[in-house]
């Protein structure tokens, strides 16, 4: 009895670490979800290929299968991917690898192959002379993907790779050249020769000054660069136009400039036709400071004139002396400054990234050694010099000084009389 309950009572001690342990489990990992991918290879009738290599691209990872009997090979990616299948066989060839949009689901793609063929373009001019450096760019029909692309040699030709049999557009291009088209149809080894044409186009080029309204026609210079270097430096008339025969088919880079004005450049490809371009310059940015007075008395304000490139009133520009901000233009250019140092100081205007050329201002300090006068007679005046005299109605020619007293001496005595009287 006692064996009994002693095992009923590990029983109970036991079951609470078991239920306490559960929890502890660690669950099973997951992760993301994978679809099927089946890709089948068949031939231009439509029959499977068996033993033909598939290769499976997607965010820089690869698959390769080999397709069994029925043409197929099954691959695990994962769902929402862009795949891009390339199949490879012995005897036939595709080409462009097939690109699947973000694959949902198991989803199923056939892919066909075809007989290879390659093509030898050889490229002449008008006199029978091999053409080198021409671009070459080969599109099947019903396609809008390039087939194959490549360069002439030395010997004007370009061989392209292994292509599918069938109908092709081949397009032959060099500047300089007019732009060749031609259709043909390959299978095994073909020979394909393409002549070209040279030619050139007449470009009207106009220069305007833009700062004006309307912009006005000006003289510049107009340098023209292509691939191999300048190629000729032209200047607009007086109507600021310019006319020059380009070859056609060819990137250009232009250069205009005028002494005291900005230059621009801009790079445009002339095509088969005669065009124009315009060119919009203005002045090299400029302010010119013109201040009332060169010379001031410390203290003193003086005006100061600022215009720009164009000789119009510059607003808002900052006047400066010696680096120091002591005013600013308003409407009419015009600012009063303050010079308040002595000697020579520099007065600039700065707009911006723009600073004038410094004008010297010379200030003086106010002078302080002026006479003043004085009621004291000197002494020694008296004893070695000869008195003035005065004429007019000073007086009588008597000694300077005493005319004033008398006069003061006579009134008191006139005073006293009439007191006297009454």
């Amino acid at each position: 009895m006692r064996l009994i309950v002693a095992l009923v009572g590990l029983a109970l001690l036991v079951s609470p670490m078991t239920v306490a342990a559960a929890p502890a489990a660690t669950p099973a990992s997951t992760t993301d979800a994978d679809v099927t991918l089946r890709v089948t290879v068949v031939n231009a009738q439509g029959d499977p290929l068996g033993n033909a290599e598939v290769t499976v691209s997607y965010d820089g990872q690869e698959q390769t299968r080999e397709t069994v009997s029925n043409g197929e090979a099954l691959f695990d990616v994962p769902e929402g991917v862009s795949i891009e299948i390339t199949p490879s066989h012995p005897m036939l060839v595709k080409n462009n690898p097939v690109t699947i949009q973000n694959v949902e689901g198991n989803t199923d793609v056939t892919v066909t192959m075809y007989p290879a063929a390659t093509g030898q373009i050889s490229v002449v001019d008008g006199s029978g002379n091999a053409v080198a450096d021409a671009d070459v760019q080969l599109r099947k029909e019903g396609r809008t993907v390039l087939a194959a692309t490549g360069t002439t040699g030395s010997d004007g030709t370009y061989t392209t790779p292994e292509l599918e049999r069938g109908n092709y557009t081949i397009e032959v291009t060099k500047p300089g050249y007019y732009e060749e088209q031609t259709r043909v149809t390959l299978s095994g080894d073909t020979d394909v020769p393409v002549e070209v044409e040279q030619g050139s186009v007449t470009v009207d080029f106009s220069v305007v000054d833009s700062h004006f309204d309307p912009a006005e026609p000006i003289q510049a210079n107009i340098e023209i660069e292509d691939a191999g270097g300048t190629i000729g430096t032209f200047q607009t008339d007086s109507g600021g136009s310019r006319s020059v025969s380009l070859d056609v088919n060819t990137r250009y880079s232009v250069t205009v400039d005028r002494e005291g004005y900005e230059s621009v450049t801009r790079s445009f490809r002339i095509g088969e036709n005669d065009r124009s371009q315009t060119f919009e310059i203005q002045r090299t940015p400029r302010l010119t400071v013109e201040p009332m007075n060169t010379q001031v008395v410390v203290g003193q304000t003086v005006r100061v004139d600022v215009t720009d490139e164009y000789g119009e009133p510059a607003v808002g520009a900052e006047i400066q002396i010696d680096g120091e901000t002591v005013g600013t233009t308003d409407e009419s250019g015009q600012a009063t400054v303050t010079v308040e140092q002595a000697g020579e100081v520099g007065l600039t205007a700065v707009n911006g990234s723009v600073e004038s050329s410094a004008v010297v201002i010379e200030a003086f300090e106010p002078r302080t050694d002026a006479p003043t006068a004085t009621a004291t007679a000197t002494p020694t005046a008296a004893a070695t010099s000869q008195a003035p005299t005065t004429t007019g109605g000073a007086g009588d020619g008597g000694t300077p000084g005493f005319g004033v007293a008398v006069a003061l001496v006579a009134l008191v005595i006139a005073a006293l009389l009439a007191r006297i009287r009454d």
